[in-house]
């Protein structure tokens, strides 16, 4: 199995030695990252901008090679940022919220591609009471030849809604032209849109909706939960049907009319995904061609038969199918559904990203069972985070230190500090962070807003191993990142690093993650 390495050691009267195996691959079949270059133009960083007091949309019209970070955008009546013919855009750790309209029959979405976009990555942010959707790509006109949306990333980020009464969708794709990736999201809590709803066109409630001719769409390793529908692909309002749609390793749970809808698609496969407390699981009809395997269905409708389903299996109850619990998905030993799956070369690893088959067979449903690791050790993955306490909290100068190994020459991993064990995903929450850059490919640490380079950028290589000092000193929120390579001298990345703005009045640190 290919791993992120961690040894950890902490100093303050105390050493705590630990490996955590942290597997943190970048996602198969993904769209094409940007080429972000040096002299990107930061469009955002770290600003408030409320719609309410006048601040102005961010609309990228043939735009290449930009970012937007760390910023909040609030309180907009139209998309606060629009893509219109822009290229290798990076969209990431922002947060959205209350952007939405007055008026009926009229939406907003956090961030809108109507027509043309490529190479566009939309990656750790949290879109929270949006009116319309938190990311929509696609427009009716699209259809007719005026639309090249393509290269669409849309990982790791939070959608949600707080009332009934907001929202139409997490992530729509519509009419889309070449890949389309989204992976490792949490999205939950959509209802219905109703006709006379403000700041709304209408929607059913879908956590996900793939229609309209949207093509070569690949949905993976994400948790949707508690939406009306959790997926649904279909024709939608024009006749082109979608084609080329993969939907595997996701978790899709209470939903409460339908984990996955499928009506009127030329070609998809749904693979090895996990169904719980779903009231139906599987609806599908008027298609060409389907694959359905090696989806585990807990409790709901057994089986509504649709596409002419391949091991699949039916269990009543989670306990039934040996998962952990109602809410941890994983594979306990002994589980019925371990190595009943047939093998599926669309389905090379699982909702951890760790490799089919660990056994003799592939397992049904979105986890492979790993056996046990060895003693002293955890498994931890991007959506699935691992933290070690510290023996008591500390409010003064203390020293930690990592050995970590990536498994890959790009790979997204990072050996952080923070006050209490945050859940996966929760990047606010770290204080003092040394990252493993997938984009630069080089060991950066977190001042204040920003990661930065060591003077002269450390790039990694996969299997060396990096050894990871930082002294902190709680009291000024400040500290010093050293990394050694394996047999090589100490680069010191930056000797007085700001904790992240988030944690910038932390009172005390108990936790390595």
């Amino acid at each position: 199995m290919s791993t992120f390495r961690k040894r950890w050691t902490a100093h303050s009267g105390y050493v705590l030695p630990l490996i955590l195996l942290l597997s943190l691959l970048l996602p198969l079949n993904s769209s094409a990252a940007p080429a972000l270059q040096a002299t990107a133009a930061v469009l955002c960083d770290g600003e408030v901008r409320d719609g309410s007091q006048g601040a102005a949309r961010l609309i990228l019209r043939d735009v290449n090679n930009a970012v937007i970070r760390n910023c909040t955008f609030r309180n907009y009546t139209r998309d606060p940022i629009v893509i219109e013919n822009a290229s290798d855009i990076v969209i990431e750790n922002n947060r959205f919220e209350n952007n939405r309209t007055t008026s009926e029959r009229r939406d907003t979405h956090g961030v809108n591609i109507p027509l043309a976009g490529q190479r566009i990555t939309i990656r750790n942010n949290t879109f929270v009471n949006m009116g319309g959707d938190g990311v929509q790509m696609g427009d009716s006109a699209a259809t007719q030849g005026g639309g090249n949306i393509r290269d669409i990333t849309i990982v790791n980020n939070t959608f949600t809604v707080t009332s009934d009464d907001i929202g139409e969708n997490g992530v729509d794709i519509k009419t889309t032209h070449g890949a389309v990736l989204v992976a490792d999201n949490e999205i939950h809590g959509f209802r219905p849109c109703e006709d006379t709803q403000m700041g709304c066109t209408g929607s059913p409630g879908e956590g996900i909706v793939v229609h309209m001719g949207a093509r070569d769409v690949t949905i993976e390793r994400n948790r949707i939960y508690d939406n009306i529908y959790g997926i649904s692909v279909g024709a939608g309002a024009l006749p082109r049907p979608p084609q080329n749609i993969i939907i595997r390793n996701n978790w899709l749970s209470a939903n409460q009319k339908r984990g996955i809808t499928i009506y009127d698609v030329q070609s998809i496969s749904v693979l090895n995904n996990t169904f719980v407390s779903n009231t139906r699981n599987i609806v599908a009809g008027l298609t060409q061609t389907c694959v359905n395997a090696n989806n585990l269905l807990v409790g709901g409708t057994a089986s509504d038969a649709p596409c002419s389903p391949q091991n699949n299996l039916y269990y009543s109850s989670p306990s039934a199918a040996g998962l952990v619990s109602t809410s941890d998905f994983h594979l306990q030993a002994g589980s019925p559904a371990i190595d009943q799956g047939r093998s599926l070369s669309q389905v090379p690893s699982d909702y951890d990203q760790q490799p089919r088959p660990a056994g003799s067979a592939y397992d049904v449903g979105a986890d492979e069972y790993q056996s046990a690791l060895p003693p002293g050790c955890l498994q931890a993955t991007t959506t699935n985070w691992r933290s070690l306490p510290l023996s008591s909290a500390q409010s003064g100068s203390f020293t930690v230190e990592a050995d970590l190994t990536p498994p890959a020459a790009a790979t997204s991993g990072a050996f952080a500090v923070a006050n209490g064990a945050p859940t996966s995903g929760a990047w606010d929450s770290l204080a003092a962070i040394v990252l493993f850059d997938d984009n630069s490919g080089t060991i950066k640490a977190r001042d204040g807003s920003l990661y930065i380079d060591a003077p002269t950028p450390l790039h990694y290589e996969a299997g060396a191993t990096y050894h990871i000092r930082m002294d902190i000193d709680v009291a000024s929120h400040t500290y010093r990142a050293t990394v050694t390579p394996a047999g090589g001298t100490p680069v010191v990345i930056k000797d007085s690093l700001a904790f992240r703005q988030t944690q910038s009045s932390v009172a005390s640190l108990d936790t390595m993650v």
